[in-house]
């Protein structure tokens, strides 16, 4: 299994759970697709380009070789790079390349809608799942993709104190929490959910019915404060978490896309996932009539992880991804031959 770190507030990279169970009810919602396999024979190439602690870019070349025949599949391993390369921070943009080489006999062209950049099934890792809970891609979320609690100011507020550097991990444990919480008159653990949404709509002033529905900013700030590295284990705050990263934190964006923190949530993962449109161009200008003998490829494309809005309930915080699209090998033309141009076999009789 692989992992990226994102240092202080450190991000981790996974690479596939198929079970029957209920939609989630998150306004992201969204079925996840199947992720597919590099078409066999096709050599990819991952090159990670350093500068100073930061990369510079990832390059990712897929070479179809002199005697291919068919067409072609690439499931990109650019996540699986990323994640044994080095940490990242909030705000960081890694620039993507990929490249088609075509040394094959045949042109291809990009198959339309093929593109899919998408989060990943997890189920063949056999990790925990964090009991009851569904991500907005209809998969249980595992505890490692779970958030951290953190000391945020509702869990200040539980405990009577005033600074974050107060609250220390043995008061954020399942069972102190849910002593805490009988305390003020809520059932316990479980209904963690319900009073972060009472403290921060009073907080804040507002009047939502799901933690969900709150802005960015209270989101990020029910996710701030100290990192106690206690797994988050309420079904709606874990689920938040999980649905937050891939529809507001972590984006990809093409070109002259004008992408920033605040409007982060329209590049997302998530927002590949509901439209399959998103990104369909640039693949289809990239890589449409590729021709023998010749390379082609995608710049310009950037992996984004939001600077403002990542907590530090994302410290250590493991996440996945994947990147596919399609080529189809032309169909070579025959030339057509008219009826008067049809000239019989000499058979040496006159």
């Amino acid at each position: 299994m692989k992992k990226i770190y994102l240092f202080l507030i450190g991000l981790i990279l996974f690479t596939n759970i198929n079970s029957v169970q209920a939609l989630s009810n998150s306004k992201y919602a969204v079925d996840q697709p199947s992720k597919n396999t590099l078409s066999e024979g096709i050599t990819e190439d991952i090159k990670i380009h350093n500068a100073g602690r930061m990369i510079d870019y990832v390059e990712a070349i897929y070479t179809i070789p002199e005697d291919y025949e068919g067409d072609i599949r690439i499931v990109s391993g650019i996540f699986d790079a990323l994640s044994e390369a080095h940490g990242y921070l909030p705000g960081d943009s890694i620039k993507v390349k990929i490249k088609v080489v075509n040394n094959s006999k045949h042109e291809y062209n990009y198959v339309d809608k093929s593109f899919i950049l998408a989060t990943e099934d997890l189920k063949e890792y056999n990790l925990e799942v964090v009991e009851g809970t569904y991500g907005f891609n209809n998969k249980p979320i595992y505890t490692p993709f779970a958030p951290f609690r953190t000391a945020n100011k509702a869990i200040q507020e539980l405990y009577g104190v005033s600074s974050t550097s107060k609250i220390k991990s043995d008061m954020v444990t399942d069972e102190a929490l849910d002593a805490k919480l009988k305390e003020k008159g809520y059932k316990g653990i479980e209904d963690l959910n319900l009073y972060y949404l009472e403290f921060y709509n009073a907080y804040y002033e507002t009047d939502v019915e799901s933690l969900e529905n709150f802005d960015a900013k209270i989101i990020s700030a029910i996710f701030n404060g100290n990192c106690l590295y206690v797994t988050e284990t309420n079904t709606e705050i874990a689920e938040l978490g999980y649905n937050y990263w891939y529809n507001k934190l972590f984006a990809m964006s093409f070109k002259d896309e004008q992408v920033n923190d605040q409007n982060m949530q329209d590049y997302a993962i998530g927002s590949y996932m509901r439209d399959r449109n998103k990104g369909n161009n640039y693949f289809k200008e990239a890589f449409t009539n590729l021709k023998t003998m010749e390379t082609k490829e995608l710049t310009d494309t950037y992996l984004k992880i939001n600077g403002l809005y990542t907590t530090n309930a994302y410290m250590n915080y493991n996440f996945s991804a994947y990147l596919e699209f399609s080529l189809d090998m032309k169909e070579e033309e025959k030339p057509t031959i008219k009826d008067d141009e049809i000239v019989p076999p000499n058979t040496g009789i006159k």
